[in-house]
């Protein structure tokens, strides 16, 4: 079998979850002998193929910074994509996002993609300016698609209700982590305080439920002077993030800081506990890497958390500020209940692996090819 990937979305991202799927696929694709993987990609400055063999002529160039840079890059892989579709046999295309440009170059072999979540449909308000065509996008690529790849059941439900799909049309392929507690043994001078509450993942959206965790942290930080609220990811605190937290009266008791995986590997295994608001996750990846990392999840209880959480975390209603503190208080008050929790995360962090990831996606390729001869 020869599948074709297109270079779409790491035109979007340096780094983040889509593309850190994407490169974990690829990866363990192009390592299978029974596959052929084309990867066509001419410029990204992505993070997770800087050293991946499957990237063979990509080209990055991160110590220049320029208007328009992303665009251009996107501009460019999308012209090579076009030119490799029209010049390239294949069996399966599998584009890397939505923009249904590839469309014209099937010639009738099916493609399968990938719905890493469905924020665009659930939650337009959050979405800026650029991302709003993306909704278009996917409204005529996830019909169309011969397979649809989600990362969730809970994504699954979203995918039949609002595109009206057939559930057998949807194969549910979870995501994983390669985080472990020993990722950033040696490696880390991470100067950290001492007791910490950590959260991970961008803030702006207004699903990711930011702001009610600050307002639960002020509570929490009332009665324990020495505890800090760390932030991974997200970019420098907006100037109405510094005014909420001047307002809530924590402005030197939260914290905003990049991370490479073996920093954040040590921030997680040194915090008291990994909170989770957000209101709307398609997978939810740090709940995992906590695990992973022997820290104790606080999460909502919405969308697919539970489902990727299990009995591992402890689960509060996201819209209920008192609640998350309430919980936030009972980790920190009690140790074995921290430490029943980090049993059950590491034991629930074993059921999701990359390997297992490629090797579905593997058999839904098979399983289409079967059904389209």
């Amino acid at each position: 079998m020869k599948i074709l990937f297109d270079a779409q979305m790491f035109g979007w991202q340096n780094y983040g979850g889509a593309t850190r799927y994407y490169s974990q696929l690829l990866s363990r694709l192009n390592n299978d002998p029974e596959l052929r993987v084309v990867f066509p990609i001419l410029f990204s400055d992505n993070r997770y193929i800087r050293d991946c063999s499957f990237a063979k002529h990509w080209r990055g160039a991160q110590e220049l910074r320029f208007k328009g840079k992303m665009r251009a890059y996107r501009f460019a892989n999308e012209i090579y994509d076009r030119k490799k579709m029209a010049n390239t046999s294949f069996d399966i295309l599998h584009p890397t996002y939505y923009d249904p440009y590839f469309l014209d170059y099937l010639k009738g072999r099916p493609y399968v993609v990938t719905v890493l979540d469905m924020i665009h449909e659930l939650f337009p308000e959050t979405l800026a300016k650029g991302q709003k065509r993306v909704r278009r996008w996917k409204e005529i690529t996830i019909p169309k698609a011969d397979v649809v790849v989600a990362i969730s059941e809970s994504t699954k439900r979203d995918l039949v209700k609002i595109y009206g799909l057939a559930p057998s049309k949807i194969h549910v392929i979870p995501l994983a982590t390669d985080l472990s507690r020993n990722s950033g043994a040696g490696k880390s001078s991470l100067h950290l305080p001492a007791r910490y509450i950590l959260y991970v993942g961008s803030r702006a959206e207004g699903y990711k439920n930011f702001g009610a965790l600050a307002e639960a942290f002020c509570h929490v930080s009332e009665k324990q002077r020495e505890l800090y609220l760390l932030c991974v990811g997200g970019g420098p605190f907006s100037v109405s993030e510094n005014r909420l937290f001047a307002r809530l009266g924590i402005s030197g008791k939260v914290a905003q800081i990049p991370a490479n995986d073996e920093e954040l590997s040590e921030l997680y295994s040194r915090a008291c506990a990994l909170a989770y608001p957000s209101r709307y996750e398609g997978f939810g990846i740090p709940v995992l890497e906590a695990f992973a990392c022997g820290c104790a999840v606080a999460a909502s209880n919405s969308s697919s958390l539970p489902e990727v959480g299990d009995d591992a975390c402890l689960y509060f209603d996201a819209g209920d500020t008192r609640q998350i503190a309430e919980k936030l208080e009972a980790l920190l008050a009690d140790e074995n209940l921290r430490n029943n929790l980090v049993q059950k995360g590491y034991a629930q962090v074993r059921k999701f692996s990359w390997d297992g990831m490629a090797a579905k996606t593997k058999e839904t390729y098979r399983t289409l090819i079967s059904r389209t001869k």
